[in-house]
């Protein structure tokens, strides 16, 4: 029986640093930018190794990536140098940028029939919902206003009412750096649920 050994881990979500420069260059050049969502990713990966009961931390995450890649290589794109979650169109005048961030994705370029051809072909590979115009992203909404694109965070606002956190004073640091922690300091939290529901919605 063949074991999973030396797996190559990679980064699978966009850096927010190539999210902004892909969005500046789209709003500097009037392009379009296309939301995509794929329903249930971690089930598309292309399974090579023997599957365990216990899965290795991560080893879906990699087969979904894998499969996406070859589709998106199939297509055309190749993958950048400085970020392996952005990928690259470049044929016949034609400029496609495409952001993955796992299974959510922003595409744009100048080119806005091949843009509708690329989710179309995806879309027969894997199941794609059409998002339609980017608006919404990794918790920052993007609003457009004339030819410009306002980033906001306002839905953290919904976040703090869910804390009662709503007339707390902002800080430029969640704590003081000269503090001592020890254990005990203070009660423990009686709902470990609303607790957990917070962090996972940061």
């Amino acid at each position: 029986m063949k074991s999973i050994t030396n797996l190559t881990f990679i980064n699978l979500v966009v850096k927010s640093t190539t999210i902004r420069l892909v969005l500046s260059l789209a709003v500097a050049q009037s392009w379009h930018l296309r939301q995509l969502d794929v329903r249930n990713a971690f089930l598309h990966g292309d399974l090579h190794e023997t599957v365990y009961l216990q899965q290795l931390q991560g080893f879906a995450p990699r087969a979904w990536f894998q499969r996406l890649t070859t589709s998106l290589h199939g297509l055309g794109f190749h993958g950048s140098k400085t970020d392996p979650s952005l990928f690259i169109y470049s044929k016949g005048g034609t400029l496609l940028y495409m952001l993955v961030y796992v299974d959510d994705i922003i595409l744009t370029g100048n080119n806005l029939e091949a843009i509708n051809q690329v989710v179309h072909r995806l879309s027969h590979t894997f199941p794609i919902q059409d998002l339609g115009r980017l608006s919404y992203f990794l918790g920052i909404e993007i609003i457009p206003q004339g030819r410009d694109l306002i980033l906001a965070q306002k839905k953290i606002l919904d976040l703090l009412e869910r804390a009662k956190l709503s007339n707390a004073n902002p800080m430029p640091t969640p704590i003081a750096t000269n503090v001592n922690l020890a254990l005990g300091d203070s009660p423990p939290l009686t709902d470990h649920v609303q607790y957990r529901q917070i962090i996972g919605a940061l």
